[in-house]
């Protein structure tokens, strides 16, 4: 399995915006590179995490699974480095 920080951000990101477009530039990556990312992720999961329509993506049941873990993770991380004073970060 692999994947990092920047990748679950992502996913949180997608699902907060709704676009491909929007999440990658509220988490600093270019649309291809987002696009990329999240197909990688996907295909380590072996799952589809959301459904590509014209209008956005919508998360599928494996997402909204995956999305509660994703959202988890970055809040215990977050905890963690503000008990030692440092900010999130996905580098």
């Amino acid at each position: 399995m692999s994947y990092d920080l920047i990748d679950l951000k992502l996913v949180q990101a997608i699902a907060e915006c709704g676009t491909l477009t929007q999440a990658a530039a509220k988490i600093g990556l270019s649309p291809s590179s987002a696009s990329v990312r999240l197909s990688q992720v996907e295909s380590t999961l072996n799952v589809l995490l959301f459904i590509r329509r014209a209008r956005g993506l919508t998360p599928t049941i494996a997402g909204s699974v995956a999305l509660r873990h994703v959202s988890k993770i970055l809040t215990q991380l977050s905890n963690m480095e503000s008990d030692f004073g440092i900010p999130l970060r996905a580098d």
